[in-house]
């Protein structure tokens, strides 16, 4: 099979491969090449290594950013209700968003909540991305701790 130029999905180091093969990001939204596709070691989706972060916590770096610091976008405040209730439902407790913002591609949220159990005693940060159209959440939960503005996988 013969693939033309303007057919085929190139990767950052020039490699190419047909559309067929290409990764779909969960971030994005962009079909990519195999190559340039990690899974994000946060929620286990495939995301375009260029999203990914270099520090701490590694993963989806805007993912990261919403764990460590909530003080971040305040996107589709209408879904909340649906994200706390799916969040509720995989890690019982209370949960509440503290924020989320749309991906670019704009299939999914990325959010980040706080999950109190035990009367409150226990208090956990989970984020994760919610898929729009299928109205779930999409991979697994990132669940740990935030202290001075880091945050720890639990």
């Amino acid at each position: 099979m013969v693939l033309l130029e303007d057919e085929v999905i190139q990767s950052a180091s020039r490699n190419v491969c047909a559309p067929s093969e290409a990764i779909k990001c969960s971030w994005s939204g962009v079909p990519s090449h195999p190559e340039d596709v990690s899974v994000c070691p946060l929620t286990g989706v495939q995301v375009q290594n260029t999203w990914l972060s270099k520090k701490e916590p590694a993963g989806l770096a805007t993912l990261a950013a919403l764990l460590k610091s909530p003080h971040h976008n305040a996107d589709s405040t209408d879904k909340w209700p649906r994200i706390e209730e799916a969040v509720t439902l995989a890690l019982g407790g209370k949960t509440t968003i503290e924020a989320a913002q749309v991906t670019p591609g704009g299939d999914h949220i990325v959010f980040a909540a706080v999950n109190k159990k035990y009367l409150g005693l226990r208090s956990r940060v989970v984020g994760g991305l919610f898929e729009l159209r299928e109205d779930r959440l999409t991979g697994r939960l990132a669940v740990g701790v935030r202290s001075n503005d880091s945050w720890t996988a639990a």
